[in-house]
């Protein structure tokens, strides 16, 4: 149940944000753009310098994004003369010049020379097409991430809680001393799991009514007092004796 509560509802945003991405990704390329690759330099069917503008991520909270250095304004600016100094002039993520792919990296300029790309030409209708094998692929992405939430979640619940327990049970163990009960370790773990349930249905319930609890180590608290009340209520059983009785001559 707390699983459910947990992942489901990010289904759908995970699910829209890949299909936002791979709609903008096909916006980004010029209808009218063939990028042609010879001899290990780039050429492009369009006057230079060719820009293409940075896409607008309007769907994105940029309220605590960092402030750039400098106002990007270009995603890609092809220029066959460009240079380092171009990168700011062009105020562009990336410059394509003849040889080289010149990208601003965090606090330098790394640059990738195209001289073993292979030769051939990309279109739009070769970046559809590839888009189109994602889009394939990226159907399964949410389901993914889904379980990879659930795995995390269900070690979460499962190992961290059974692992916090071994602390409670020792706690109950003292507790069940100072009752003299003659109980091992194992019975207050035990003890511990089953006290358990009343801190999960509080937990499940401030979920669905998203009104989380603020008391720190609540959920501990909870067990242990639950914990601590089932103990106190046992009672040392007196020990039977069995008297055989001698047969009457």
């Amino acid at each position: 149940m707390i699983t459910a509560i947990v992942i489901l509802p990010s289904f759908s945003p995970i699910k829209n944000t890949i299909n936002d991405f791979l709609e903008q990704g096909r916006q980004i390329y010029p209808d009218d753009l063939i990028i042609t690759s010879k001899d290990g330099k780039l050429s492009i069917n369009q006057p230079e310098p060719y820009l293409i503008p940075f896409p607008d991520i309007s769907n994105l909270d940029q309220s605590d994004m960092p402030e750039p250095d400098m106002q990007i304004e270009n995603l890609v600016v092809f220029d066959s003369n460009g240079t380092l100094d171009d990168l700011e002039n062009y105020k562009t993520l990336f410059l394509v010049n003849e040889s080289n792919v010149l990208a601003r990296g965090e606090n330098k300029i790394e640059v990738y020379p195209l001289k073993d790309i292979p030769e051939g030409q990309i279109t739009k209708t070769e970046i559809n097409k590839i888009f189109s094998q994602i889009e394939q692929i990226a159907v399964y992405v949410p389901y993914a991430i889904v379980t990879l939430l659930f795995i995390a979640v269900v070690v979460y619940y499962i190992g961290f809680r059974l692992a916090y327990l071994l602390f409670l049970a020792l706690v109950l163990l003292g507790v069940g001393k100072i009752q003299k009960l003659d109980l091992d370790y194992k019975k207050y773990y035990q003890i511990g799991i089953h006290t358990m349930t009343l801190p999960l249905i509080v937990d499940v319930i401030v979920n669905l009514l998203k009104a989380p609890i603020e008391l720190p180590f609540w959920f501990f608290m909870l067990n242990f007092i639950f914990g601590i009340i089932v103990v106190s209520s046992l009672k040392k059983q007196p020990k039977v004796e069995t008297v055989t009785e001698s047969p009457v001559a």
